[in-house]
Order: structure tokens, then C-alpha cells, then sequence
């Protein structure tokens, strides 16, 4: 599978709104937990294993985080 067949897959997108999960930890992460996902990083990308991906996710302030998939939830309300 191609990277650009890989990108297709991810489970989010530029411009979702998401939550990153409660049990997830790390004094950067703000208060309210919600941001939007700026890009799926490209060089974290395992060809290998092409269901998963990391994303890079901008909080209200200019921050921006990377995280894997598994701590991140869409907001769709």
C-alpha cells in the first residue's frame, strides 16, 4: 500500500473538531481537551501497520500536540 492510499485510510481528517481522551496525560494538554486536527503526520506513518496514524492537533492558544488515534475521539455534537 502506497502512502497516499495510507492517508486515505486515516480515521481523521484536516479540520475535525476532536476530544483527546480523559485517561490520556500530559501537562501541555488544556483543560477543556479539545482541538482541531491540523494534519495526520506523515513520518510517523508505519506501512506496515496502514489501520493506524498519529496527528498533529492545534489547541485554542497556537499549541499544537501529536497524537496517536487511540487518544483521540471525534466530536460530532
Amino acid at each position: 500500500m502506497r502512502r497516499n492510499e495510507i492517508l486515505d485510510l486515516s480515521k481523521f481528517k484536516p479540520g475535525n473538531l476532536v476530544r483527546v481522551k480523559d485517561s490520556t496525560h500530559d501537562v501541555a494538554i488544556p483543560s477543556h481537551r479539545l482541538g482541531l486536527v491540523m494534519e495526520t503526520v506523515p513520518e510517523e506513518i508505519d506501512e506496515s501497520r496502514s489501520y493506524t496514524a498519529f496527528y498533529n492537533v492545534a489547541f485554542a492558544g497556537g499549541k499544537v500536540l501529536k497524537f496517536h488515534e487511540m487518544f483521540l475521539e471525534l466530536v460530532e455534537d
